[in-house]
């Protein structure tokens, strides 16, 4: 449809596919029947969703993007995408969600707090809140990102913290940990060499994945969290 940079800094090799399907695998036992892509972008973690689903589940997605950018993208994931007007309100009614994925979104918005009271509105008591590719402040490849004036995220997160901040915003975490230890070079215009590089490495990423004191400096975490009414 266009010359999109984004997306081909986003998918520039396997690697880069391969983590937002292990993301997808993930969160599949958290997912309802109407589901909310936040911050959706082209709508890779609608299209994942509709993959593994089918046409039992409804899927809707809202990011900043004209939804003529991406529009055949939201036909492939048959979702409804709507274009947002402002940094933190949502145009969806009250409890109308029972999951909400937000991937990759939070450490990118103005007003977190905000966010996530928008978030806490739409979704149903008991939906599910699911939190993926949040920066590790920990990460190993945000540190050497930070040490050689490279791509790197303002907000960082630990678990603990990240905890913490879901239960004074009505969610209860109930699962949690750490993702995407070997870099995938997304969002980094290297060389077609470097692009297979980061594809041989990742092919041991699930294996590190699971050292546990290895998988604590991996670029990412993940939570799943419960809306609740009290915590």
């Amino acid at each position: 449809e266009c010359d999109d940079g984004y997306l081909r800094m986003h998918s520039g090799n396997a690697a880069v596919i391969a983590r937002h399907v292990a993301a997808a695998r993930l969160y599949k036992p958290y997912i309802g029947m109407r589901i909310l892509d936040w911050g959706c972008k082209h709508g890779v973690d609608a299209f994942f969703v509709r993959a593994m689903l089918g046409d039992g589940v409804i899927l809707d997605g809202c990011d900043f993007d004209p939804p003529e950018r991406y529009a055949s993208f939201y036909r492939a994931a048959c979702m409804d995408y709507m274009q947002l007007r402002h940094p933190w309100d949502l145009p969806y009614a009250d409890g109308v969600f029972d999951t909400v994925i937000a991937s990759g979104v939070i450490e990118h918005v103005p007003q977190t707090a905000e966010s996530l009271k928008e978030l806490w509105r739409v979704l149903k008591t008991d939906g599910h809140l699911i939190v993926t590719f949040l920066p590790n402040r920990r990460s190993y490849t945000e540190l050497l990102s930070r040490r050689t004036g490279g791509l790197r995220h303002l907000k960082l997160f630990g678990i603990a913290g990240f905890r913490d901040i879901l239960l004074h915003h009505g969610f209860e975490p109930i699962a949690a940990g750490y993702h995407q230890f070997m870099p995938t070079l997304a969002g980094h215009g290297a060389s077609r060499k470097m692009q297979k590089l980061a594809e041989v490495g990742y092919r041991v990423n699930d294996v590190l994945e699971r050292v546990p004191f290895a998988r604590t400096f991996s670029a990412n975490i993940y939570m799943v969290a419960q809306r609740v009414e009290s915590t």
